[in-house]
């Protein structure tokens, strides 16, 4: 029981370090729709905030899968201490999930990330003509 009780303050005090010293200016962003369009535009702080709002509730539907899929894709669009941030809290995220969902998360991502792309690559060749 112990360890249980450790491993919750553990990860709340580390939800929290992250809020007090990752998120700058978004932590007091309250426009989910802003928050939502630079987050569709790659800023992983935007993803990885909106992936925190969904995974507590916070000015959204809780929704772990959302969650999960937001701070992976901030996760994978950035590197060194800065993903190993956005990596810890997505495995505390998926905790709470079933593999299935889990497994949807990582299908919506993949989606998310080329959809991106093919819009990217559509708009260079706009460009070029």
């Amino acid at each position: 029981m112990l360890r249980s009780v450790m491993r919750t303050l553990g990860q709340s005090l580390l939800v929290a370090v992250l809020l007090a010293v990752g998120m700058g200016t978004l932590a007091a962003q309250t426009d989910v729709e802003a928050l939502r369009a630079k987050a569709k535009q790659g800023d992983a702080s935007a993803q990885f905030h909106l992936g925190f709002m969904y995974n507590t509730g916070r000015g959204v539907p809780q929704d772990y899968v959302q969650a999960h899929m937001w701070v992976t894709l901030a996760a994978s669009t950035s590197q060194g201490e800065e993903n190993e941030r956005y990596a810890k809290p997505r495995k505390m995220i998926a905790e709470n999930m079933t593999s299935a969902q889990i497994a949807e998360a990582q299908r919506l991502a993949r989606e998310w990330k080329s959809k991106t792309w093919d819009e990217l690559k559509q708009g260079l060749k706009g460009k070029s003509r």
